[in-house]
């Protein structure tokens, strides 16, 4: 699991129904497939989001972030642990339902 944290940057309904959440992923985002997130949110406790399947992901080296959009969304995913290669990162698995 990669600890994670995931921040909206515009959508178009509230079912994060928060800006920024730190949790867990056993994925990464990626084309076509959906993300999991498992974390605590700042207004309430433990949750799980997961989003609509991903139309589009961009993944920056440097900061080890990634942005990705689906149908109603744009995120940020941000790797916490900076210690891990690019190489580990994308040896996360996918999501498909």
């Amino acid at each position: 699991m990669l600890n994670v944290k995931l921040t909206k940057i515009e959508s178009t309904h509230n079912n994060l129904r928060t800006n920024e959440m730190v949790g867990k992923t056993g994925s990464i985002p990626e084309k076509d497939y959906d993300i999991i997130v498992f974390g605590k949110g700042i207004e309430f406790s433990t949750r799980v989001i997961q989003t609509t399947v991903v139309q589009e992901s961009n993944y920056d080296k440097e900061t080890k972030t990634f942005t990705f959009k689906t149908q109603n969304s744009t995120y940020t995913l941000e790797i916490l642990d900076k210690t891990l290669t690019d190489e580990e990162i994308f040896s996360h698995g996918k999501y498909k339902p």
